[in-house]
């Protein structure tokens, strides 16, 4: 079976060729005829190829799994870091090796990883609060009363 591509420029060439020919009064009706059922038949084919690419790519898109994003810790990864941190912060704070800068820059990063923990609490919160209110939408949706407005 064709390609897609093949199948488009088929048609278009095959589309061209049938414009011409309404104009063309010397062509004979015989092959009017055969190039209408041949530009018909490409036509067909074009349309059964593109159903199928586009249901491949629904497909493959609904198969996919949810993109993880790249980079962004989890609330319980963010939790763990900070805790662990403040242990190597906390055990920086005694030894006097470290030197001050060093220190500054541990007491930087802990302050970092903290406001993206409550960052993330807090938006993890929003979310559970929206689906409180959704679920409350839908168990008092037929009543009228909106959740938020009560």
């Amino acid at each position: 079976m064709p390609t897609l591509a093949e199948l488009e420029t088929k048609f278009e060439e095959l589309t061209a060729i049938r414009e011409a020919a309404k104009y063309d009064v010397d062509l004979e009706p015989e092959r009017r005829v055969k190039l209408a059922a041949e530009h018909r038949a490409v036509h067909t084919q074009l349309f059964a190829a593109r159903k199928e690419a586009a249901a491949a790519a629904a497909a493959a898109s609904s198969s996919a799994p949810e993109p993880e994003m790249v980079g962004v810790p989890t609330l319980a990864e963010l939790e763990s870091k900070s805790k662990e941190h403040d242990k190597i912060v906390q055990a920086a704070s005694s030894d006097f090796t470290i030197s001050n800068a060093k220190k500054r820059e541990m007491s930087i990063e802990r302050v970092t990883l903290r406001s993206e923990l409550i960052a993330a609490r807090r938006e993890a919160q929003a979310i559970k609060q929206q689906e409180e209110w959704a679920r409350e939408e839908q168990a008092f949706g037929s009543s009228g009363v909106s959740a938020q407005s009560r």
